[in-house]
């Protein structure tokens, strides 16, 4: 999985086999950063392979879903400890994370996400 200890800097940790992880169809997308596409890089239809933009920015407060556009499951925000309560998707994700991180604030949660994530080979299909 892409938070395991395992498969960082693209090998096993035993015997340092190679190791991909191939994410085949995924259903949702998460940015991990806060920084979103600007309005012109959201079309109404798919481009393809030829989808683009190098624009990105911050959204600014009340912007957008009542300045929780960063939240999971679209961003990595609000998954810190106690962020959310028993059946909440958030909750059911930080207890997935608490396995894989040991970080309890939203800043130290999210910046343990980007570094682990940084030492995958990971592929889409």
């Amino acid at each position: 999985a892409a938070m395991s200890p395992e498969g960082a800097n693209g090998v096993t940790r035993r015997r340092s086999l190679p190791l991909v992880v191939i994410a085949g169809s995924p259903s949702t997308l998460l940015y991990l950063s806060e920084e979103r596409p600007v309005d012109a890089c959201v079309t109404d239809w798919d481009q393809g392979q030829y989808q683009n933009c190098n624009d990105f920015h911050i959204p600014k407060p009340g912007y957008d879903c009542e300045s929780r556009w960063n939240r999971y499951a679209t961003g990595i925000g609000g998954l810190h400890w106690r962020a959310s309560s028993p059946g909440h998707i958030r909750y059911v994700a930080n207890q997935y994370l608490r396995k894989s991180i040991d970080a309890t604030s939203n800043a130290e949660v999210s910046q343990q996400i980007r570094v682990r994530w940084g030492t995958k080979d990971i592929r889409f299909l």
